[in-house]
């Protein structure tokens, strides 16, 4: 197996994976079963592609081989439910779509399975990031502060219930957006600050932010996750780059373009006067931007947002956020009581080890901080975010 291939099928696999998955769902509507074909389908390219070549439509190609795959595993079952021969239909059905020579856009309709109402709700933005974004269960399992392997029992459950359920892989009709786009933009909320050892998933969440912003071009909310996945791509490290924090960060190596962008869609959402979560983030975002490139001293102003999201929505990200800004506005004791808050929810949360060293190092207690900043580079899912905490301890 050439190391080229493997590259190669490794590139497929990020940039079509989950389209391909859309589309099989929504034939058979097996996740489960639509996923393993589709691993199947990978490996197969593994095999071939080095003796003849990259297919010239390497989408088309993948999703034959999975079709292929699945109506295999139906004709090899020894006993076959009622509704099987409708399914074999539906999978030979895929013919026409491998052969077309763009594939249709289907995530939508698979991050809103994967948000139906069918679903248990605490599990609804895993079930996008895993079967969307294909992040893995060790992956997502820390920002719900809960194990790899408790996350993936969860994960096998949720598909077990798409499937059993009948949920329907599609689109509501516009009546229903409202119950359900919560749930979507808390998925791709999720998969910005989702950051494993096999990539970043922050390009990914940035276009279906602005899928559903264009589905939804009058809801202040999701135009506020999109202006918030705009600065993430801004600002972000390059890839394969070592972790540098945003405000040791050059402000010339930023794009301009999009964080423009980002201010002109908050700009427009707050003219609907009753700005939530998302667009309070970006707004702090935006104002901590503002000072690292202009040099214009918002840290009031930051510190002001902060509070009225925590009115809204006082997560431990936001409570961890808000002390971060607490320290660096000089206040170091409202730091600390606001970290010795949420010690207790935070054992397993790698941003409040961060911030409780910095505190710890500003309160003159060198051993503290080490010791904070140690479990913080163990608690990092990141290569190069744990190295940077690991430097800190010299």
């Amino acid at each position: 197996m050439s190391l080229e291939a493997t590259r190669l099928v490794e590139a497929a696999a990020r940039e079509s994976r989950s389209r391909l998955l859309a589309i099989l769902t929504r034939r058979t509507g097996d996740l489960a079963a639509a996923e393993d074909a589709l691993q199947r389908a990978f490996l197969k390219a593994l095999e071939r592609w080095p003796a003849t070549g990259t297919p010239r439509n390497p989408e088309a190609w993948l999703l034959t081989a999975a079709r292929n795959s699945l109506v295999d595993g139906l004709r090899r079952a020894s006993t076959r439910a009622l509704a099987e021969p409708d399914v074999l239909r539906a999978i030979e059905e895929l013919r026409s779509e491998a052969e077309a020579h763009d594939l249709p856009e289907r995530r939508l309709e698979l991050l809103f399975a994967c948000t139906h109402p069918g679903i248990d709700e605490a599990i609804r933005p895993a079930l996008m990031l895993n079967v969307v974004l294909g992040a893995t269960a060790a992956e997502i399992a820390p920002c719900w502060l809960v194990s790899a392997d408790a996350m993936a029992q969860r994960l096998v459950r949720a598909k077990a219930k798409i499937k059993t359920a009948g949920i329907p892989f599609a689109v509501p009709e516009p009546e229903q957006y409202e119950e359900r786009v919560g749930a979507v933009l808390d998925a791709i909320y999720a998969a910005l600050s989702v950051v494993g050892e096999t990539g970043d998933f922050a390009g990914e969440a940035g276009y279906l932010a602005a899928l559903v912003s264009r589905l939804l071009p009058h809801h202040a909310e999701a135009g506020g996750l999109r202006a918030l996945a705009l600065q993430t791509l801004a600002v972000r490290c390059e890839e394969g780059a070592a972790f540098v924090p945003l405000d040791e960060r050059d402000p010339r190596s930023w794009d301009t373009r999009l964080l423009v962008l980002a201010d002109q869609i908050l700009t427009r959402t707050a003219r609907h006067g009753e700005p939530g979560r998302y667009q309070l983030e970006a707004a702090i975002t935006s104002a901590q931007i503002t000072q690292l490139r202009e040099g214009r001293d918002t840290r009031q102003a930051v510190l002001h947002l902060y509070r009225r999201l925590l009115a809204i929505a006082p997560t431990i990200g936001a409570r961890c956020g808000y002390a971060a800004s607490l320290l660096k506005s000089g206040d170091l004791n409202a730091a600390r009581t606001e970290l010795e808050a949420i010690a207790s929810e935070a054992e397993q949360y790698q941003p409040y080890w961060a911030v409780q060293g910095e505190l710890l190092e500003a309160l003159g207690d060198g051993e503290g901080a080490k010791s904070a900043r140690s479990k913080a580079a163990r608690l990092a899912q990141e290569a190069s975010h744990a190295a940077f905490l690991r430097s800190k301890l010299s």
